[in-house]
């Protein structure tokens, strides 16, 4: 009997998830946080540790979590990301979340097209 509300309640929920989507996101996608909820500790400055929890598909490997980000950091860890003038080895603020956050998309995107393009190719199958 206690079993009744299960697959209700589980329909619910799988419903709920796949709507929560935004609109234009990708499955699986993340949706760019505010700089304000990324920053945890409201320091103005991120964390390698708030750094991957914003940005879990990148690495920070040799960076111990309670480190500041850097410029440099970032911009190593991101193929042809430049952040502008500035000392390399200044934190990483909203300024530049805003502009990682940027690359990223666009970099989603892109890859979202050259995807749609080798399946838009004659004879590929399912054409």
């Amino acid at each position: 009997m206690k079993y009744r509300y299960l697959a209700p309640t589980l329909l619910a929920f799988v419903a709920a998830t796949a709507f929560a989507q935004q609109p234009g996101q990708q499955p699986g996608q993340q949706q760019a946080r505010d700089f304000e909820e990324v920053d945890r500790d409201a320091n103005g400055e991120l964390s390698v540790e708030e750094a991957r929890g914003a940005f879990p598909e990148l690495e920070f490997e040799g960076l111990d979590d309670s480190d500041a980000l850097t410029r440099s950091d970032i911009e190593d860890e991101i193929s042809g990301l430049s952040l502008g003038q500035g000392d390399e080895d200044s934190p990483v603020g909203r300024m530049e979340y805003q502009q990682i956050v940027q690359a990223m998309e666009n970099e989603q995107e892109r890859a979202a097209s050259q995807a749609g393009a080798s399946t838009d190719q004659p004879g590929t199958p399912g054409q």
